[in-house]
């Protein structure tokens, strides 16, 4: 009998075996849990064939127990133990599930990761081609490895060489990035040590570090110096004698600006809006004043927009951002941008936080991603933190009830008597005293009399229009109802809409600053309006300025159709195509391109 070993009381479990997850890789995670069985097993000291075969159903856990006690048990032949047996009879369990197919299928699969090395990516694929049965296994790896690594150089150099075996790949793997390694650490070594040298350079038309007055990028470049009003430099650099007064240009600052009128407006609250906007994402790229900003480490020229809610850029800055490795942290949102006017939301590609700083100032930002092009903006919450933005008073407009408090407590004396005029600021109105009531309506009428005869057209009289009004049923009945106020009398129901935009002067009646053309006069107009065939749309917009009456647009297109004149200047219609028949089997017609 073989002494008894003592058994380690201070080696670490090992979990129990699933057997319910992922039937596809059942066999594969039974070999790889019976091999870490065996070296814990091995751990503890224990060698009897019994008590590892108790060892082994009590690790494996009750799933596995349930398992075996339900198979056929044989007995140990002459040269095995209970324990290769209850071995080989889970492994003839499990083993048979590998799908030999499914594993080579995820094997082809497997591509070397971002930061990974050549080394690691094949012990990944060594691990894999286990379960595979592969004839040559490193043959395959090989393979795997020129078709899935992420190098181009690497998969060139390896194509040069004829029959490349593991070794060989993985030396020249090793090689290649032990070099590239290298040759970056020089290079940022070489890039750190110029750009501080460079650093110390200062420009003498902006007066900042870093580049020469002779860069195209040098922020004063075009710009104006408020002191001798040359182009080329900014004022604290210019070296003109003349001075100025500094108020004199106070209005022209490098800050935008946004004067109100109300010093107790309050501060809008962005973060409880769904919806956000944006005034200037497309504008005039050569007339928007930019101010650089740096947005995760990388300088960026933005718009200062005091309307925008929010921060923006387009994919294309985007892009440039994630080349040049930004500093971020990705995020969801579900609000809706919208352009100041448009009732169309933004294509929003995605959203990220990030550290946006301005000299010394620092604060956390968020930024929207848009599908369509246009310029950066740096939203008004964000301008007012970094500073780059102040909302002042306008000191020209001036509130009522401000000056009223300030002059009735410094003079008590002068405001407190019941003789003193109610409003002492305002300005006095003087009313001549042969104005009256009927003076009034008389300047309405002038009023509306100038629009009617400005509305008119330059080739039909308003003593014609008046005329053919007084005759007009239509126009009669608006008249009436102007007067008396029925609008249930209206006979034709399409002036109801705009009845608050109706008026009339003599016979005529207008819409707003539009003259309403009687019946008999309307094909008139129609003429005069197509004269020189000018097409639909425009012949709406000359009519339009001027003249109205019911479904104009309507007789304006039927007008345009009917003329025989303007038909011969429509472009021709492309004749049809010619489409050829489908073949009825295979192989019935061959078509070739040149």
């Amino acid at each position: 009998m073989a002494e008894a070993r003592p058994i380690l009381s201070d080696v670490g479990l090992i979990p129990f075996f699933d057997v319910g997850n992922d039937i596809n890789s059942l066999g594969q995670r039974w070999t790889r849990w019976l091999r870490s069985f065996n070296l814990y097993a091995t751990g503890k000291g224990v060698v009897e064939a019994q008590q590892k075969k108790a060892l082994l159903l009590h690790s494996a856990g009750m799933e596995v127990q349930d398992v075996y006690y339900t198979l056929v048990e044989r007995d140990p032949g002459e040269h095995e133990t209970v324990y290769e047996v209850a071995v080989e009879i889970l492994n003839n369990h499990f083993t048979p599930q590998v799908n030999n197919s499914f594993q080579r299928n995820q094997f082809r699969a497997m591509e070397q990761k971002p930061q990974e090395t050549i080394d690691q990516f094949i012990t990944r694929l060594r691990q894999k081609a286990i379960y595979c049965n592969f004839g040559n296994v490193d043959e395959a790896i090989c393979d795997q490895v020129i078709d899935k690594c992420s190098s181009k150089r690497l998969r060139r150099k390896l194509l040069e060489r004829h029959n490349v075996t593991l070794q060989q790949l993985r030396e020249t793997a090793q090689a290649m990035e032990a070099a590239e390694k290298q040759a970056t650490t020089y290079a940022s070594k070489k890039q750190n040590q110029n750009k501080s040298e460079f650093k110390q350079i200062s420009c003498y038309a902006c007066g900042f570090s870093g580049h020469y007055k002779t860069d195209p990028k040098c922020p004063a470049k075009g710009k104006k110096c408020r002191l001798c009003q040359n182009e080329g430099h900014f004022e604290k650099c210019c070296k003109s004698k003349k001075k100025i007064s500094k108020n004199h240009y106070s209005r022209k600052t490098n800050v935008r600006h946004v004067e109100s009128a109300d010093d107790t407006c309050s501060e809008p609250d962005y973060e409880n809006e769904d919806d956000d906007y944006a005034f200037t994402v497309h504008g005039n790229q050569g007339k928007v004043s930019k101010f650089t900003v740096n947005v995760g480490g990388i300088d960026v020229p933005v718009v200062i927009d005091s309307g925008a809610t929010v921060n923006i850029i387009d994919r294309t800055l985007w892009e440039h951002l994630k080349k040049n490795k930004i500093k971020c942290e990705s995020k969801t949102s579900s609000k809706n941008l919208y352009a100041y006017g448009s009732n169309k939301p933004y294509t929003i590609a995605g959203s990220f936080n990030t550290n946006v700083c301005v000299n010394d100032r620092c604060v956390s930002a968020d930024f929207f991603v848009i599908e369509e092009d246009g310029q950066a903006l740096l939203g008004h919450k964000t301008s007012i933190e970094l500073g780059v933005l102040k909302i002042e008073t306008n000191v020209n407009t001036v509130t009522d009830n401000v000056v009223k408090t300030n002059y009735t407590s410094k003079f008590p004396k002068v405001f407190s008597g019941s003789q003193n005029i109610a409003d002492s600021l305002s300005r006095l109105l003087v009313v001549p005293k042969n104005e009256s009531k009927q003076g009034e309506i008389n300047q309405a009428e002038e009023y509306i009399r100038f629009v009617a005869s400005e509305s008119t057209p330059n080739a039909v009289k308003i003593e014609d229009v008046d005329k053919m009004s007084l005759n007009d049923k239509e126009l009669q009945n608006i008249r009436n109802c102007l007067l008396n106020g029925r609008w249930q009398d209206l006979l034709n129901k399409q002036y109801l809409t705009v009845k608050q935009e109706l008026s009339s002067i003599g016979h005529i009646v207008l819409r707003g600053t539009r003259l309403i053309i009687p019946t008999e006069l309307r094909n008139q107009i129609l003429k005069l309006g197509h004269e020189g065939h000018p097409g639909i749309v425009l012949m709406k917009q000359r009519l339009r300025s001027k003249v109205w009456w019911p479904n104009m647009d309507k007789s304006i297109e039927e007008y345009c159709k009917s003329c025989y004149g303007a038909s011969l200047s429509n472009p021709e219609k492309p004749e049809p195509m010619i489409r050829t028949s489908l073949p009825s089997k295979q192989w019935e017609q061959i078509s070739v391109d040149f």
